[in-house]
């Protein structure tokens, strides 16, 4: 059930070599990471976060790092969730010194699992990158309803995403565009990797997967989210920002 599953295999062991498509990712993680940070330096004594789906933690990293610049490690208590057991392991290695400090804790579970466990309003802020749009509608939905719940009032919903454009011909653009990067793959000699993220971005594009920025809004909407805003976008990936309502 856990996102992982779908971008598993050659893509996690590939992982330097994909993003070479995808050039803005860390510019997006800049601002998906500068918002946590402006919330959390607002918020009295200490809180919490939680991220799932976080990988070998690329943006947990980037995350951590900006709110020990800011002087708030302290009072930071980072939940990282992460189903392969791989990308914990390269995860605990680099991001050790926060375990150290007992700012981070890395936990190998799948996500949909863990959130519906998880008590009530316990987090101030929520983050992911990049897996939100890898379980399908159905699926969503559910995910979201517990994401909701898990958050205290007030909460930060911070993800960066495939939020894709509503407008159809701009949709096409980007789609267009983004299958186009995927030549640096051929120019390094893996005419098969070009292939299989040709085909995983087709899938993303299906109806039963792809997010569309303003339809998705009007979900989160009904589940109870305000204030729902697209930072930024390049391409078809945006950073995306939401508060669950006060209670």
């Amino acid at each position: 059930m856990e996102s992982a599953e779908r971008f598993a295999g050659d893509l996690n062991e590939n992982y330097e070599l994909i993003m070479r498509a995808w050039p803005h990712a860390n510019a997006l993680r800049n601002v998906l990471a500068g918002n946590i940070v402006d919330y959390a330096a607002a918020l009295h004594g200490s809180f919490s976060i939680i991220e799932i789906g976080s990988g070998a933690g690329e943006s947990t990293s980037i995350i951590l790092e900006t709110l020990h610049f800011k002087g708030l490690l302290e009072r930071t208590k980072f939940t990282s969730v992460e189903l392969d057991p791989v990308l914990a392991a390269k995860q605990k290695k680099s991001l050790q010194s926060f375990i150290q400090k007992g700012v981070l804790e890395v936990i190998v579970a799948d996500a949909f699992s863990y959130l519906k466990v998880s008590p009530a309003e316990v987090y101030n802020i929520f983050t992911s990158t990049w897996t939100l749009h890898n379980f399908n509608a159905d699926l969503r939905l559910p995910l979201l309803v517990d994401i909701y719940r898990i958050m205290k009032s007030n909460g930060l919903f911070a993800v960066m995403d495939k939020y894709v454009p509503d407008e159809p011909d701009e949709e096409k653009r980007t789609f267009a565009e983004q299958l186009g990067s995927f030549h640096v793959y051929k120019s390094a000699g893996r005419k098969d990797l070009q292939s299989i993220m040709k085909a995983h971005e087709i899938e993303d594009r299906a109806p039963e997967y792809i997010m569309r920025t303003q339809e998705t809004f009007k979900v989160m909407q009904q589940i109870g989210f305000s204030n729902c805003n697209l930072l930024i976008r390049a391409r078809r990936d945006g950073v995306v920002t939401a508060l669950k309502r006060k209670v």
